[in-house]
């Protein structure tokens, strides 16, 4: 039995009904390459695994970091290290299942879940709301880390430690994490106001900008909505960007650390300061 399986969780009933139909959708959450009790990384072939993964996605951003003064470029480390880039890959597909299990098997025992002192895997439930079989359906865990595995990261600590997104991971220490976000796109428009329609008054490509405020209204392009972000850039022109391709360094961002030779665990995911 795995570890998220005999968790003695004080919501017993998500337990109960994370376990119904356990034996009927075994097969569902493994893959031929995966029997059932053992470890995912002794039984999968790491570089055919790698090899499908990377020919899988087109829009990998670089392996090693650009850098340009006053912008923050993307840079997606994980290939570097295989067992790494095949262990979140694997969360990637979890999160497109929404496969509770899955996640929280990835989980470190005292995973960090807030700054107010929640950390566990049964506070990382309760957080998160995955303590039905409804309310993990719509949890918005899913789109949080959906979000966080395409932004890229980088290792830390020897390798030994993860961090996603980039923007958090590589924000420069000398500029106010709480006063500016980082433009996550090329091309990324910048309106007068915060309408599409809006007169667009210069492109943005991964530039540092003062945040000014959030509007409460959200607007929906392509069955995504976000608010739109009111920014200043570094030659002092004002306006306004869709949240989608803005993001602040204190944000929500995932951790992840090397447990030995053959695995990986999440230690956080939280957000603030």
């Amino acid at each position: 039995m795995s570890y998220t399986q005999s968790l003695l969780i004080p919501a017993s009933l998500f337990v109960a009904l994370l376990c119904t139909g356990c034996d009927s959708n075994a097969n569902q959450r493994q893959t031929p390459s995966e029997p059932s009790g053992a470890n995912w990384s002794d039984t999968l072939d790491l570089p055919l695994a790698y090899q499908r993964y990377y020919e899988a996605r087109t829009d990998w951003p670089p392996a090693w970091p650009y850098e340009e003064a006053g912008k923050l470029h993307p840079v997606d480390e994980a290939p570097r290290d295989t067992l790494f880039f095949v262990f979140r890959e694997r969360l990637r597909e979890a999160v497109t299942r929404k496969d509770a299990f899955a996640l929280l098997d990835m989980l470190d025992e005292e995973v960090k879940v807030d700054f107010g002192g929640g950390q566990g895997v049964a506070d990382f439930v309760k957080v998160w709301s995955l303590d039905s079989e409804q309310n993990i359906a719509r949890s918005r865990v899913w789109s949080v880390l959906e979000r966080l595995l395409a932004m890229g990261g980088t290792f830390s600590e020897n390798g030994q430690a993860f961090t996603a997104p980039y923007v958090f991971s590589r924000w420069p220490d000398d500029l106010d994490a709480f006063q500016h976000v980082a433009i996550t796109g090329e091309g990324v428009r910048l309106r007068e106001r915060p309408e599409l329609n809006s007169r667009i008054r210069q492109s943005l490509s991964y530039e540092l900008v003062a945040l000014l405020d959030r509007t409460a209204d959200s607007t929906s392009i392509s069955g995504e909505t976000y608010p739109w972000v009111e920014v200043r850039t570094a030659d002092q022109d004002s306006g306004y960007v869709w949240g989608k391709y803005v993001y602040s360094p204190i944000g929500y961002r995932i951790g992840f650390y090397r447990t030995g030779e053959t695995d990986w665990k999440i230690s956080f995911l939280l957000a603030g300061d």
